[in-house]
């Protein structure tokens, strides 16, 4: 049986997609789209949602070693490829491939 809070589920990702598309800043428009899913279990309470968005999802993230390890790996990851557009290396490599 189908309640009627149960679009509300389809929220948080389709905040984290259209953020995502409309900033392109990806990070941020997930953390939005965790803290509207927080939100919508908090019954619309934002405190509640606050806490719960940084004590049940962000920080276990952040003990894991594990999850450690893809994060940081994620953000060297991405440090690096900053590092390669600012050189004009990814220029090079388009200019590269594409034909003439």
């Amino acid at each position: 049986m189908q309640t009627p809070e149960s679009w509300l589920s389809v929220v948080p990702p389709l905040v984290a997609i259209t953020l995502a598309i409309l900033t392109q800043r990806v990070v941020l428009s997930l953390l939005v789209g965790v803290f509207s899913g927080a939100l919508v279990l908090a019954s619309g309470q934002p405190l509640i949602a606050i806490v719960s968005t940084l004590e049940t999802f962000i920080w276990p993230a952040f003990i894991e070693e594990d999850h450690l390890r893809v994060f940081a790996f994620t953000l060297l990851m991405g440090a690096m490829v900053e590092v390669i557009r600012r050189s004009g290396g990814m220029h090079g490599i388009v200019t590269l491939l594409t034909p003439i």
